[in-house]
């Protein structure tokens, strides 16, 4: 047992009061930064909010309206730094799934589904882990405090302008059963010809999302389907799949790119033989038999969807021979881009109509 204390707690006592007046600044500073760091992500479309426990915890916090953030407890991108960070030298950012959010294990499965084809870029080239099995920082990275800067944390969070739209279609499709999905990659890929041509459609190698393919369309070059010979229109067949019965709510849902905005459609039909010989194509919609959807013009991605029921006007059983699906676009827009196209049904039926 010691008589007195040992040069290191002497030295301790001596720095204590300069420790504690230190980590005050720390987060008085740090606070500063956050809300500069406010000012320059908030126009890209987020709200935000700041929080700070005393000089222990202290976080900002990203989202869009839907993402049931009101709490602090929803979807969110957040930048933190706590005690064991602290000790660590790190802020470390990501996207959590809070307590308060819906649903939040299948939005999680939701995310790691549509994630997948994006995981080895968001790791090599904006240092993002995705972790699968994690509601707290589902995705991850971090920055060294020592080197922090507000140009810094900006830089990181210009990954929300891609995660966003991906983090809305993980909502969207929380209780959803996929059938079919493209990437706009091999193997998955669409048809753009109709007729023989493929009108203002191409495949693009890296102007998707993280710089991966996707599908430009040229809504002012001529179009592939004649149905509107004012309008320039194209055409594009998705593929044939089965799983889908009379009367199930089923869903199309896609994010797509333009600043002038445009519509689409999405069709499915059938194909009947008659012993007779005739043939038939019984609609999976009727009244009307092509969906539509409004494109708001925006300057980046954004997720669009729409959730109906397929009310075919007829016994055609889909589910044993399939329903073919097509997709059709309208725009004045000459770089209306489609990074990725999902059709399936839903878990929980719907009442129907467009959201």
């Amino acid at each position: 047992m010691a008589e007195r204390f040992s040069q290191l707690v002497v030295t301790f006592l001596d720095k204590y009061q300069l420790i504690r007046s230190a980590l005050s600044t720390f987060h008085d500073e740090l606070a500063g930064m956050f809300e500069l760091l406010r000012c320059r992500v908030e126009p890209l479309g987020f709200a935000s909010q700041h929080y700070r426990q005393g000089d222990s915890r202290h976080c900002v916090q990203f989202y869009r309206p839907g993402w049931n953030n009101e709490s602090g407890q929803g979807l969110h991108f957040e930048l933190s730094v706590g005690p064991d960070d602290l000790q660590l030298g790190r802020l470390v950012l990501g996207l959590d799934l809070g307590d308060d959010l819906p649903g939040r294990h299948a939005i999680q499965a939701a995310l790691c589904r549509i994630l997948a084809p994006y995981q080895q870029t968001l790791l090599e080239k904006h240092s993002f882990n995705v972790r699968p099995q994690c509601m707290c920082k589902f995705l991850w990275s971090s920055l060294r405090l020592r080197e922090l800067t507000v140009d810094k944390m900006v830089d990181k969070c210009r990954v929300l302008s891609e995660i966003g739209p991906l983090a809305e279609e993980a909502l969207f499709l929380a209780d959803a059963i996929p059938l079919w999905r493209t990437d706009c990659a091999d193997p998955v890929r669409p048809s753009l010809f109709w007729d023989g041509a493929n009108g203002g459609q191409q495949f693009e190698a890296n102007s998707g999302l993280f710089g991966t393919p996707c599908i430009r369309i040229d809504g002012r070059a001529r179009g592939n389907y004649c149905a509107f010979e004012d309008t320039p229109t194209n055409i594009m067949m998705l593929a044939t799949t089965q799983g889908v019965q009379n009367g199930d709510g089923v869903y199309c849902s896609c994010i797509v790119r333009s600043e002038l905005g445009g519509r689409i459609w999405f069709y499915g039909e059938g194909y009947h033989e008659l012993p007779d010989g005739r043939r038939e194509w019984p609609r999976l919609f009727c009244n009307p038999e092509w969906i539509e959807v409004v494109v708001p013009g925006r300057s980046g991605w954004q997720h669009v969807g729409t959730r109906v029921h397929a009310n075919a006007p007829s016994d055609y059983d889909f589910t044993q021979q399939g329903v073919t699906l097509y997709f059709r676009t309208q725009t004045q827009d000459p770089n209306f881009l489609v990074n990725s196209i999902e059709f399936g049904r839903f878990r929980v039926a719907h009442s129907g109509g467009r959201l």
